[in-house]
C-alpha cells in the first residue's frame, strides 16, 4: 500500500492527468498499450494485422461495457419481426432496457436488467446467448428432420438452437470433452424443451472417429456439423478482461494443431453433400485463416461456402474468401469467425 501510494503522489506531482502522461510518449503503440490497457503483445498483434487506426478502435471498444443477448427460442419455426417486436414490448413492460441486435433478427440486445430474472427466460421463450455466436449455427443452416452432431457442445447455447431447428423430427447429439459441463448443456435443454430430440455424450473431439467412425462403438453419419472449437477467446476481452493478461502467442499453434484435429476427426462423419461449420470466439489468424487453408489443403474434397450477401449487414465482416470474421468494435459484440464447407 505504501508503495503505490508513492507511485501515486509522484506521478500527480509530474502530470495532472494520465492523458498528459500518454502523451509523452512518441511510439504509437506504447500510447495504445496506456490508452486501451492492453498488454503490448496483443497491441502488436492486432497493428501488424490489421493495421494502427483499425487495432486503435479494435483496443479501446475492448474498455466497453459488453452488452447481455437474448435469443428467442425457435422451435416452431415461427419467429419472425412481429414476434420479436412483442417480446421486446414484454421485456421492457418487465423494466429491462432492449434493442434489436444489428447482427441477428433473432435476437435483443438488453442494456439495462439480468433478463434471466424475467418471464421469458424462466418459460424457455429466450436464452443469453451472445449475438456473433449465434451466427454460428445461423450459418450451419439446420433443417427440420435433419441428424446434426455439436462436437464441443458445452455449455449448450448453440446445442439448443440446432436442436430448435431440426424440431422433434431431428436429432442433435451434443459432445464435450468436460464432463462437469454436460449438465449445463442438460439444464440448456430442458429450459428451452428441446430434450426429447437431444443426445448428450462425454467425448473428446480429437477422437470422434474412435466412437462414430466405422470402427466405433456408434457408427453415425451426419447431415450437418458444428465445430465450435477450443480457441484462446481473445474474441472475448471485452467480457472477460482477465484473460487479455494470460494470453500468449505460444498458445495459437498448440491450439491450431488441436482445432485441425477436430476438424479432421469430423469431417469423414459428415454425409456428402452435407455441411460443417468451423466457428472460434477468436481474431487470431492461426485459429481462423490457417486453419481453414490446412482442412482445404488437405480435404479437395471439401467446397468452402462464400457467406457474401448473405445478409447486407454483415457485408464488412466478410473476407475475399467468404468467411465471416467479426471484430469487436464492428458491431460492440463479441470477435467471432465463421467458416462453412459442403462436403462433395
Amino acid at each position: 500500500a505504501k508503495f503505490a501510494n508513492g507511485v501515486l503522489r509522484n506521478f500527480t506531482r509530474r502530470y495532472e492527468t494520465m492523458a498528459d502522461f500518454i502523451q509523452t510518449k512518441e511510439d504509437p503503440r506504447e500510447k495504445l498499450t496506456l490508452e486501451a490497457s492492453l498488454p503490448p503483445v496483443w497491441v502488436d498483434y492486432f497493428v501488424d494485422r490489421f493495421g494502427l487506426d483499425e487495432a486503435e478502435k479494435l483496443a479501446n471498444s475492448l474498455n466497453q461495457t459488453p452488452f447481455i443477448t437474448v435469443r428467442a427460442n425457435n422451435k416452431f419455426n415461427n419467429l419472425n419481426t412481429e414476434k420479436m417486436a412483442e417480446y421486446q414490448e414484454i421485456l421492457e413492460a418487465e423494466g429491462f432496457t432492449v434493442a434489436p441486435s444489428p447482427l441477428s433478427p433473432f435476437a435483443l440486445r438488453v442494456t439495462k436488467g439480468n433478463p434471466a430474472h424475467s418471464s421469458l427466460f424462466i418459460n424457455g421463450e429466450i436464452t443469453i446467448q451472445d449475438e456473433s455466436a449465434l451466427l454460428a449455427v445461423e450459418a450451419l443452416n439446420p433443417q427440420p428432420g435433419e441428424t446434426v452432431l455439436d462436437a464441443c457442445a458445452a455449455p449448450g447455447g448453440k446445442t439448443v438452437q440446432i436442436a430448435e431447428a431440426v424440431g422433434r423430427t431431428g436429432h442433435v447429439i451434443a459432445c464435450d470433452i468436460a464432463e462437469n459441463k454436460l449438465p449445463l448443456i442438460q439444464e440448456n435443454v430442458d429450459r428451452m424443451q428441446v430434450a426429447d430430440h437431444v443426445e448428450i455424450l462425454h467425448q473428446d473431439a480429437t477422437t470422434l472417429l474412435d466412437r462414430f467412425g466405422e470402427n466405433g462403438s456408434e457408427p453415425t453419419s451426419f447431415d450437418k456439423i458444428l465445430v465450435d472449437a477450443p480457441c484462446s477467446g481473445v474474441g472475448l476481452f471485452r467480457r472477460k478482461p482477465d484473460t487479455k493478461y494470460h494470453k500468449t502467442l505460444q498458445d495459437l499453434d498448440a491450439l491450431h494443431d488441436i482445432q485441425v484435429t477436430i476438424m479432421n476427426q469430423a469431417l469423414p462423419l459428415l454425409k456428402k453433400g452435407g455441411v460443417i461449420t468451423y466457428s472460434t470466439c477468436t481474431i487470431t489468424r492461426e485459429e481462423n485463416k490457417d486453419v481453414v487453408k490446412a482442412i482445404l489443403d488437405q480435404h479437395p474434397d471439401l467446397t468452402l461456402k462464400s457467406f457474401k450477401h448473405w445478409r447486407d449487414n454483415l457485408d464488412q465482416s466478410i473476407g475475399a474468401d467468404g468467411t465471416i470474421e467479426i471484430l469487436p468494435h464492428t458491431y460492440m459484440s463479441d470477435g467471432f469467425f465463421i467458416a462453412s464447407f459442403e462436403k462433395n
